[in-house]
């Protein structure tokens, strides 16, 4: 999907190609890739591995509730297959291989949760 910004106008045309036939209407939300911003980056002891674990097990949860609604809203108003990209992103969380790699950035880098999973995410 391309963007074109008019610095004079409040408004942005969107062009992309279509997923199913049909128009949608409603409104867009338009994210940027998370790994171009910058997260706080703050060191932490040895002590707070425990605390940024127990926020980064937080956020995830979070994220697969968020996971399981989109799934549930994507089968009942568009289409079962349509919502296998959300169950993907489930499986890629419940990885034990993550939570593994995630714990590893921890204890060896010393760094807060936001910037753990920006690194781990960014060798994967």
């Amino acid at each position: 999907m391309t963007a074109r910004s008019n610095e004079h106008l409040s408004s942005r045309v969107l062009r992309g190609k279509n997923l199913a036939p049909g128009v949608a209407v409603g409104t867009a939300f338009v994210y940027g890739d998370t790994f171009y911003a910058d997260p706080d980056t703050h060191a932490i002891t040895k002590d707070g591995v425990s605390r940024e674990l127990s926020r980064l097990e937080a956020a995830i949860e979070a994220v697969l509730q968020n996971l399981r609604q989109g799934v549930e809203h994507i089968k009942h108003e568009l289409h079962a297959e349509l919502a296998a990209i959300f169950r993907m992103h489930q499986a890629v969380l419940r990885d034990p291989a993550l939570m593994d790699e995630f714990r590893a950035e921890l204890n060896k880098e010393l760094v807060n949760a936001e910037q753990t999973v920006r690194r781990v995410f960014s060798r994967r």
